[in-house]
């Protein structure tokens, strides 16, 4: 893959993910920062339990578009750290409720990645 292009994916995954987060935070803001966190972490750690040790060409180009492009766009760790501190004693919950939440959805997102990853070929 040209080097040139790396950033084209990850601009163009970013877009991606910028407009689902702003859909997302449509239904509200605090289920949108956990929904947004949720399932950007269940993506990136299914992506990262199914490309584990992969060298297939395709492997890089799938990071950059998804993770770093989509998966980064789309989750946000400035906006938890802001609406704990506007919510007062509130914001212990939102912050509980988040990072449970997203150990749980890196957890399924491994084991569906890892699940999903094909065998290594025995070299028989």
């Amino acid at each position: 893959m040209p080097r040139f292009f790396s950033p084209v994916l990850v601009f163009t995954g970013g877009a991606l993910g910028t407009w689902a987060r702003v859909a997302i935070f449509q239904f509200g803001e605090t289920a949108g920062l956990i929904t947004v966190n949720a399932v950007g972490t269940l993506i990136l750690a299914t992506l990262s339990g199914l490309l584990f040790h992969a060298h297939a060409p395709w492997a890089t180009p799938v990071k950059l578009f998804l993770g770093a492009g989509v998966c980064g766009a789309l989750t946000t760790q400035s906006t938890l750290a802001l609406m704990t501190v506007q919510a007062g004693l509130g914001g212990l919950t939102l912050t509980v409720v988040s990072l449970v939440t997203g150990a749980c959805a890196a957890v399924s997102g491994w084991l569906i990645g890892s699940a999903l990853r094909p065998s290594p070929r025995s070299s028989c």
